[in-house]
């Protein structure tokens, strides 16, 4: 199992997300560039970049709270597309479950305008 988070400001790397991290450590944990039968949960919807890299990896469910809606409304820089779009144009077999503990999830969002002027 890997926890991580979005190094994004920390690294100065806009590709830092918290779901690019997990995959790297867990396929160097694994010693294998795909994680067929894996889970993954994330706090928000994946991006566009998230959601290919975890189709690449072969991951099969990913588990997540908020939308990507919500991570725009919360002034992120995002696609207007969300995971499942993504999935059914590029007819990805990835199992998504949305909702987990959304309130909580979208609640992250405020906290993070209140302690940090920048959002990506």
């Amino acid at each position: 199992i890997i926890a991580t988070h979005n190094h994004v400001l920390a690294d100065t790397d806009i590709t830092a997300h918290a779901e690019i991290h997990a995959l790297r450590q867990a396929c160097q944990a694994e010693k294998s560039l795909f994680l067929e039968g894996a889970h993954v949960a994330t706090t928000c919807e994946p991006c566009p970049m998230c959601m290919a890299a975890l189709h690449w990896a072969r991951v099969d469910t990913v588990y997540y709270g908020a939308s990507i809606a919500d991570a725009g409304k919360a002034g992120f820089n995002e696609l207007d597309l969300s995971a499942q779009q993504l999935l059914q144009l590029g007819h990805s077999p990835i199992k998504l479950v949305n909702g987990i503990r959304e309130g909580d999830c979208q609640a992250l969002f405020t906290e993070w305008r209140q302690t940090n002027p920048v959002v990506y």
